[in-house]
């Protein structure tokens, strides 16, 4: 009981959240964000610069016969050369943020052992529904790596509210995370699921961290 009672102090201790995890990504994500978007900045000035002397070239071709819109040209040139810019730097823009949320499942089915069981612990401890027995079905790697204390730890969890949560025998095919279940209720908590139930929020979250700053 009392190696039980420093495993759960322990996991009290290291317990940490998504939203840290977001933290967490946003740091590992400021260097490849600033060589993307220096990139985009760079693809889209080529962008610009290609298009402004495609602009001059159709104008000398315009002046050299005699037209008379050569202006209208001129302007309609440049419009397409903004949006050429716009579309370049918005398309890297996503393109760092599907990656930091590729990175960020990447990061959490990276977690070291103890680390990972931690999490799932809290994870569990959050969906779960006070007072009711359940069972988590993880997957069958983490069925293998799992340590004989964690069903134990399962069960002790405060806020099962004189519910249980076990380990299902049976395991499923997720990459990460595991499946809660109520008899025939069940709920997805992998870390793909959970990860896309809160992409649009998540996404705005990133949004603001990673450009909000930009110059």
């Amino acid at each position: 009981m009392q190696q039980l009672s420093e495993m759960k102090e322990r996991y009290d201790k290291g317990m940490t959240g998504l939203d840290k995890i977001i933290g967490q990504i946003r740091q590992e994500s400021e260097e490849a964000s600033a060589q993307i978007l220096s990139e985009a900045r760079k693809a889209a000035s080529d962008k610009v610069s290609a298009a402004e002397a495609a602009a001059r070239e159709e104008c000398s071709k315009i002046e050299r016969n005699g037209a008379l819109r050569a202006k209208d040209q001129i302007a309609r040139s440049q419009s397409q050369a903004a949006l050429y810019k716009r579309q370049a730097v918005l398309s890297a823009k996503q393109e760092l943020i599907e990656e930091a949320f590729a990175k960020a499942e990447a990061h959490l089915r990276g977690l070291s052992d103890g680390d990972y069981f931690r999490l799932i612990l809290k994870m569990a401890e959050k969906y779960a529904i006070p007072g009711e027995d359940g069972e988590i079905r993880l997957s069958e790697r983490d069925k293998k790596r799992m340590s004989f204390e964690f069903p134990a730890m399962l069960k002790g969890l405060k806020g099962l509210k004189g519910g249980t949560l076990t380990v299902s025998e049976k395991t499923e095919k997720i990459e990460g995370g595991f499946v809660l279940s109520y008899g025939g209720i069940e709920q997805n908590c992998s870390f793909k699921a959970l990860l896309a139930e809160a992409h649009d929020p998540l996404q705005d979250k990133l949004q603001k961290l990673l450009f909000d700053s930009e110059g």
